[in-house]
């Protein structure tokens, strides 16, 4: 099965969505990387993403939402949605925000245009706490690169994730009073 990832960070090559998707295709043969801040190839990305069985979407938050490239990518493959039907697909929050409950409306935004486009939607991964990743020591980020690089190996064998660890990659959903 073939994978094909849409970094859809401003920031491109450098930036976290990067660092994270390292971290999924760590166990997978090489997947083809696109890069959605470059809008002008957003028709080549369409076009390639026919020969792929399987999509992965990794993005951050961007004021509680997704960034315009992406919402605006979205829209044209909702154009050309008979291409992208029962593909498998998977898509990455990520955000600086310690809490997850900030993405939790995206998700369910997700889930919905999924269902709008017709894809198997395999699962929206949360991760919260993310800015830096770019820039931290490999010993700090551990755990969740080897969270998400297990989750990686589980959507291309067509399992489903494991929640434990989509769990433990969401953390808090919210901080309670104690903790502010």
């Amino acid at each position: 099965m073939s994978l094909m990832v849409f970094n859809g960070s401003p920031r491109g090559k450098k930036s976290n969505s990067a660092v994270i998707t390292s971290w999924f295709s760590k166990n997978l043969e090489d997947p083809t990387i696109v890069y959605l801040n470059k809008i002008k190839h957003f028709d080549d990305y369409i076009d390639a993403s026919k020969a792929y069985d399987k999509l992965l979407f990794v993005f951050p938050l961007y004021v509680d939402g997704m960034p315009g490239q992406v919402k605006a990518f979205f829209e044209k493959m909702y154009e050309h949605k008979d291409a992208f039907e029962s593909k498998h697909v998977t898509f990455i929050i990520h955000s600086g925000f310690s809490e997850s409950i900030h993405s939790k409306n995206l998700k369910k935004y997700l889930i919905r245009f999924s269902s709008l486009m017709n894809v198997n939607n395999h699962g929206v991964i949360i991760i919260p706490g993310s800015e830096g990743f770019r820039i931290m020591p490999e010993n700090m980020t551990k755990k969740k690169a080897a969270l998400t690089a297990s989750l990686g190996s589980m959507f291309m064998s067509a399992s489903p994730y494991n929640q434990s660890m989509v769990q433990k990659l969401e953390g808090i959903e919210k901080l309670n009073w104690l903790q502010t």
